[in-house]
């Protein structure tokens, strides 16, 4: 995966094939875990504008994460891990902004932080 994402943002632009070889990657075995969700994310920092490929993805794996497996609620754990995502790079992006709305819709129940956070993230918006 390393290497896969080296490759991808070398050249500072993400085109829509590196996205579905991204893609591939991270659904190979089904189950998407922390550092193929952190894969998305630092793939996402290097680009300029988001493509609509990449924002789809962005947002398809963050739902798979957060609410895969028949989990239907972001709590206090997983807000805390999205919140450094978010924040890694100090900057919250509009596809940062547009995957935490996405998981706010797909989620049936949020945990209170959850939604503050969504409320600051709005706020901060330029």
């Amino acid at each position: 995966m390393k290497e896969l994402v080296k490759s991808i943002i070398e050249d500072g632009i993400v085109e829509v094939h590196e996205v579905a070889e991204l893609r591939t990657e991270i659904f190979a075995d089904g189950v998407v875990e922390l550092p193929e969700l952190q894969a998305v994310y630092e793939v996402a920092e290097c680009e300029d504008k988001s493509n609509g490929a990449l924002q789809e993805l962005m947002i398809e794996v963050s739902i798979a994460y957060f609410l895969g497996e028949g989990d239907v609620e972001i709590d206090e754990a997983e807000t805390e891990v999205f919140k450094s995502l978010v924040y890694e790079d100090g900057i919250v992006s509009e596809l940062e902004r547009k995957t935490a709305y996405a998981l706010h819709e797909e989620a049936n129940a949020i945990c209170v932080s959850f939604e503050t956070f969504c409320s600051e993230i709005d706020a901060l918006r330029p």
